[in-house]
């Protein structure tokens, strides 16, 4: 069967019920629909394309996808996060250098050693606030996550725990005997 592309006007041979005639043709014809107003306005005050999908623009709903909220504006200028960890980082110097690393090793004045590890206190790696994050040697930052996780397993198989034990806990709030180093500015 014959048929019209809808991008380009040019005949081609419809096989499986096609509306292009090539894949460039699909993509440039979705991308002007998208930009110059296939749909509805997006539903995000102050945004003036038009709708993709759950009535915001297609960059809206992709932040929503990723983070949880289209409006969220997750890096700060020149910090990007690594895809594979989440964390932010950027190039200085020719040297990858991580946001939150950076962050406590300004307060400290020091660098950070091999063994010292950054903590998220709430778990959000974006969050690099001083006060969200805690310097722990990295045996004990293991361990933590690793009964952490443990007790997510346990919960899920429906087994009960009260939580973790007060040595635990007590390492998790940072009251050892000096290995972890709570930030607070001043």
């Amino acid at each position: 069967m014959i048929a019209d592309c809808l991008h380009c006007g040019q005949p081609f041979t419809n096989k499986n019920n096609q509306k292009y005639d090539t894949a460039e043709c699909r993509r440039l014809f979705r991308r002007l629909r998208l930009d110059l107003g296939g749909g509805q306005p997006c539903a995000i005050d102050g945004c003036d394309r038009s709708s993709h999908a759950r009535g915001w623009c297609l960059m809206h709903y992709k932040r929503w996808k990723r983070h949880g909220d289209p409006t969220v504006l997750v890096h700060q200028r020149g910090w990007t996060a690594d895809r594979s960890t989440g964390y932010l980082r950027r190039l200085v110097g020719g040297k990858l250098v991580y946001q939150h690393r950076l962050v406590v090793e300004t307060f400290l004045g020091r660098a950070l050693t091999r063994r010292e590890q950054v903590h998220h206190i709430d778990g959000n790696r974006q969050n690099n606030d001083l006060t969200n994050l805690v310097v722990i040697p990295l045996g004990e930052h293991q361990r933590f996550h690793n009964q952490q996780r443990r007790n997510h397993e346990q919960h899920a198989l429906g087994e009960t725990r009260r939580g973790p034990d007060k040595k635990e806990a007590d390492s998790a709030a940072g009251n050892t005997d000096g290995r972890v180093v709570r930030l607070r500015p001043a």
